[in-house]
């Protein structure tokens, strides 16, 4: 059951392969990647309530995973459910100080929430510990500019298109920035 359910989740037979995990787990009932794999499943099909019980059966066989937590945690925060969210990226950075993933989700939900300057705080222990994730930049750029400070929020922006010269959003982005700025020579 779990080889083919692996192969439908890889076709996105998302249906198909939830019926083969479920038949998997009857049979072994601790198996993380069944679990996992299933959670992703249940995602891919908007799920989220089956995905967050699969990534929390997760996190009772494997304590120490990052991953299940950061997937709850992320569920949470599409789903508008702000504290549940914050809880999980808290419980990531219990078991991980430097996993800057989870800094970044705490920016987001700050920035949600209009604490604009921890969600920058937030953003910037991610940057500090990975410095060359662009989306981190770029999220604290945005927040740079949605309290007015131009100038921060163009460096932020710079150094996303640094990381990822392809996005054309943050050209865009930038761009607008210039001209907010009266930069126009550099909008163009």
């Amino acid at each position: 059951y779990y080889n083919r359910a692996c192969l439908y989740k890889r076709i996105n037979q998302y249906n198909k392969a939830i019926n083969d995990y479920t038949e998997y787990i009857s049979f072994k009932s601790q198996t993380f990647n069944a679990f996992f794999n299933r959670g992703m499943c249940y995602e891919k099909i908007s799920q989220y309530d089956n995905a967050i019980k699969d990534f929390e059966n997760c996190t009772k066989i494997q304590k120490n995973n990052l991953s299940p937590y950061f997937h709850i945690a992320t569920k949470y925060y599409k789903t508008n459910q702000n504290e549940k969210a914050f809880h999980y990226y808290d419980t990531i950075l219990s078991l991980n100080p430097n996993y800057a993933p989870a800094y970044h989700g705490i920016g987001l939900l700050r920035d949600r929430e209009k604490n604009y300057i921890e969600a920058i705080e937030y953003f910037t222990r991610s940057i500090n510990i990975d410095t060359t994730n662009s989306v981190y930049y770029y999220n604290r750029g945005c927040v740079y500019k949605t309290i007015g400070i131009i100038s921060q929020a163009i460096n932020d922006i710079t150094s996303a298109i640094q990381y990822s010269p392809d996005k054309i959003m943050f050209y865009d982005n930038r761009a607008y920035l210039y001209a907010k700025n009266k930069q126009y020579a550099l909008a163009i």
